[in-house]
């Protein structure tokens, strides 16, 4: 019998869903591997596509991971541009991603941190994160 898929990081999937019920965010959940994944899409009035994260920090080559209470990671990405199909080319993933550590306590501000990236990228392109974005389950059509 194979066993379910379950989350590496409990923890941090609970803050990651308590700060999207707060801000007024879905969170996707699906099966990776061997694990449960979860994100936070976010969508711009231009169509493009964000993604927000969370997990456990398992990179042990990191210089924040030497410091043993940066236990958690928050991050975004661009998955893809506009009306595109596609996912964005490597090139501009590389480009339009941010990754931090923290703490599992500090990890809400790392996710707000993250968020206001997001903006940020939006902004760069002349788009705005609006009232769609804000309501749950909800992603621009603009």
């Amino acid at each position: 019998m194979t066993k379910a898929p379950e989350s590496r990081s409990p923890e941090v999937d609970r803050v990651l869903d308590v700060w999207a019920s707060i801000h007024g965010l879905s969170v996707n959940t699906r099966e990776h591997w061997d694990a449960i994944v979860k994100s936070i899409p976010i969508t711009d009035s231009g169509g493009d596509l964000y993604e927000l994260y969370a997990g456990r920090n398992y990179d042990e080559t990191s210089e924040h991971c030497k410091d043993e209470e940066k236990v958690a990671v928050a991050g975004a990405s661009l998955v893809k541009r506009g009306s595109s199909m596609h996912h964005a080319f490597k090139r501009e993933r590389e480009r339009f991603s941010f990754r931090q550590t923290s703490t599992l306590e500090e990890l809400s501000s790392t996710l707000d941190g993250a968020f206001e990236q997001v903006r940020m990228w939006a902004a760069q392109a002349g788009h705005t994160l609006g009232e769609a974005t804000q309501r749950k389950g909800a992603p621009s059509d603009a």
